[in-house]
């Protein structure tokens, strides 16, 4: 019997490295943004792009509901 395994569902994020101050998702998608320290930074429902012109730059973990937890690398 084949095991039943949940699907992710596959978003992408581009530009990724960014350094135009938005970011899109290839889907509507609720976001979660964390620092690399795990500190939530941002959190929004239903979005398609979002503002990074207030991060700093570094590196920050995605978390899309429904989907996979990326990188986000801000230059």
């Amino acid at each position: 019997a084949a095991v039943n395994s949940p699907v992710v569902n596959e978003v992408s994020i581009f530009p990724n490295p960014c350094n135009s101050g938005i970011v899109t998702f290839s889907e509507a998608v609720d976001v979660e943004i964390y620092s690399i320290l795990g500190k939530q930074i941002k959190s929004i429902a239903k979005a398609s792009t979002i503002s990074t012109a207030d991060l700093a730059k570094g590196i920050y973990t995605v978390r899309i509901k429904g989907a996979s937890t990326q990188k986000l690398i801000i230059e």
